[in-house]
């Protein structure tokens, strides 16, 4: 896309309480209750692997020391350190689909192979059923945006401790 050209935004509805996590029960969109189609459904998982392919981008390569540098008195960090980071995104997925390794980069791999997987299956059923699950309601539309959101909510989260990583270790370049 040129840098140039307008980008389209549409609402998808709103949640009116800020403290609601956007896949808590409460983060059920009325968008997400719209059947998906084959078409959306293709092109949501093409957008799976972009999303996929930055945060591998952002952290392949990164030291052990990075990776699993804990960041302290960073409110915008969580304390959470890279490798935690990847985790919690490795496990989320696989509970997006239904629930393991101690190499964050095989986990990540695995949970979305199997959430490819997973969602190249849905059937007609799937792509417009509601269901319940711990008292929280989920769709398959509910479940690709979840991996989409989630997984960039956390690109920047790795990147917030990258930059205080780098300045815990005097290497700003500010």
């Amino acid at each position: 896309m040129p840098e140039n050209e307008p980008i389209e935004i549409e609402i998808g509805g709103v949640i009116d309480d800020p403290d609601t996590h956007l896949g808590d029960e409460a983060g059920l969109l009325p968008t997400d209750q719209v059947a998906l189609s084959e078409t959306e459904a293709a092109t949501l998982m093409r957008l799976m692997s972009y999303s996929r392919r930055d945060l591998m981008e952002l952290v392949t390569g990164m030291s052990r020391e990075v990776m699993h540098w804990q960041p302290q008195n960073e409110p915008t960090t969580d304390g959470w350190c890279i490798d935690d980071i990847l985790e919690h995104l490795a496990r989320a997925e696989h509970v997006y689909t239904s629930r393991l390794s101690s190499n964050v980069f095989e986990l990540l791999e695995e949970s979305r192979r199997a959430a490819l997987e997973r969602m190249s299956r849905l059937s007609d059923k799937d792509m417009s059923q509601i269901t319940e699950h711990q008292g929280e309601y989920w769709t398959a539309r509910k479940v690709f945006r979840r991996f989409l959101e989630h997984e960039r909510e956390h690109q920047q989260h790795i990147q917030q401790v990258l930059k205080a990583f780098e300045s815990n270790q005097g290497l700003s370049s500010e």
